[in-house]
């Protein structure tokens, strides 16, 4: 993405972001039960099985507590 006009190069999306669209003045933040770990990522992933995260904009997922199960992906 790039807030500026008249740039050259584009900067990455920061963790927890994504941009899937090139030439973008923006980058959009991963929902709940997903994630993106590395900068300049073009989607999010969905969290494993036995892992969560309620919250947006998410670096990584969180493991289930003892006797807690997620059994879908991007919970």
């Amino acid at each position: 993405y790039q807030t500026a006009a008249g740039q050259v190069d584009c900067l990455p999306c920061a963790s927890g972001t994504f941009q899937a669209l090139g030439g973008s003045q923006a980058c959009e933040d991963c929902s709940a039960g997903s994630y993106q770990a590395g900068e300049g990522g073009a989607s999010c992933l969905p969290c494993p099985l036995g892992e969560f995260t309620n919250a947006s904009r998410s670096e990584l997922c969180q493991p289930c507590s003892t006797g807690r199960f997620a059994s879908q992906l991007g919970s």
